[in-house]
């Protein structure tokens, strides 16, 4: 999961430690905001840190394509996607694992939205 250390942020959501590359800081200009966003080695976004100390991690697949989100709490947001990348469904879980909603689509050859089961 995404944590603050004593150093730069460092997320490393596959328990490897790969998203602890580069950390930047982001701001308004109506004040200065000390957000972080790290990234793994394939320039994916890895981890952001909002000023607020929340995290929310990513996790994306070899094909560099998001598959699930997770955030500091425990809870986490995991997409079933078809060979174009489409998300066709997506399963909410609290931090215990215990399913909380579920949204499935059904979509056609150009990747439009036919049918849609589930809250949005």
């Amino acid at each position: 999961m995404c944590k603050r250390s004593a150093g730069p942020l460092a997320c490393s959501p596959h328990g490897d430690g790969r998203c602890d590359l580069g950390a930047g800081p982001f701001g308004t200009s109506a004040r200065r905001l000390d957000g972080r966003d790290t990234y793994d080695p394939a320039h994916q976004l890895g981890c952001s840190t909002q000023p607020e100390a929340s995290d929310v991690g990513h996790m994306h697949h070899d094909a560099h394509r998001r598959k699930a989100l997770f955030d500091n709490r425990g809870n986490r947001i995991e997409y079933t996607l078809d060979n174009a990348g489409t998300r066709t469904a997506g399963n909410v879980k609290d931090p215990g694992g215990a399913l909380r909603r579920t949204l499935s689509r059904s979509v056609d050859a150009l990747g439009r939205t036919q049918q849609t089961i589930g809250r949005e």
